[in-house]
C-alpha cells in the first residue's frame, strides 16, 4: 500500500516526505514550499482577544524585523500540551510547514506540536 495514501487515509501528515531543510535567511525565496527551518524564537505574543486568537512567534528578530513568523490559531492551541508561548519563548526551535507570504512576510501556520521542536545542544 502506498505510504502517502495510508497517511491520508488515517489523517496523518507525511511531513518528512516533501520537506527540505533550509536556512532562515532563505525562507522568503521558498513561498509555497513545505520546508523545515531552525532558528531562535526572538519574541512571541498571544493575542487572545484578537480575531482568531493568534499566537505569534517571531524568528530571527522581534517584530517587525523578523525573518519568519509562526502562527498558532486559537482553535489549534488544544493540540499543544502546554501554552505554546510559554513552551517555545526564547528557545532554539526547528519547525516544519508550508511557507506562505502574509503582509509581505514569510509565515508558517502551526496546527499541532508535531510541527515544532526545541533543539537540544546535541542536535546538528
Amino acid at each position: 500500500m502506498n505510504l502517502r495514501f495510508l497517511a491520508a487515509l488515517i489523517g496523518l501528515p507525511l511531513a518528512s516526505a516533501a520537506q527540505q531543510k533550509i536556512k532562515l535567511e532563505d525562507v522568503a525565496s521558498h513561498a509555497g514550499d513545505s520546508v523545515t527551518v531552525c532558528a531562535t524564537v526572538a519574541a512571541c505574543r498571544y493575542l487572545n482577544r484578537a480575531d482568531g486568537g493568534p499566537t505569534y512567534f517571531y524568528l530571527g528578530a522581534p517584530y517587525p524585523r523578523q525573518s519568519l513568523t509562526l502562527v498558532v490559531w486559537k482553535k489549534d492551541r488544544t493540540f499543544f500540551k502546554t501554552p505554546p508561548e510559554l513552551t517555545y519563548a526564547d528557545q532554539d526551535v526547528c519547525v516544519a510547514g508550508r511557507i506562505e507570504i502574509v503582509a509581505q512576510k514569510p509565515q508558517i501556520v502551526l496546527t499541532n506540536e508535531k510541527q515544532i521542536r526545541v533543539v537540544d545542544e546535541d542536535d546538528d
